[in-house]
């Protein structure tokens, strides 16, 4: 007596796409994609539209602004006239 194994279906590898700002999701939907994409920094729902900030892209965000900060005092303390 021969025996047949019985093959199944494999699950088809199924891609989540990804955010972009203006994508009309539900709640559910939004929270799903969102748990899927652990590399994602942060994206918000608003009134189900999806909004997604631009990536910083200095990986040292508050030095240049820094340097900015303190240029910007320097010419504010060295310049004559009423301050803002």
């Amino acid at each position: 007596m021969a025996v047949e194994k019985v093959r199944t279906a494999e699950p088809l590898a199924t891609t989540i796409p990804s955010f972009e700002s203006g994508d009309r999701l539900t709640r559910p939907e939004f929270e799903r994609r969102y748990q899927a994409m652990p590399h994602l920094k942060k994206a918000e729902l608003i009134e189900g539209v999806v909004y997604v900030p631009s990536p910083v892209r200095s990986a040292s965000h508050a030095q240049p602004h820094g340097f900015m900060m303190t240029w910007l005092g320097v010419y504010l303390a060295a310049t004559p006239g009423p301050t803002a």
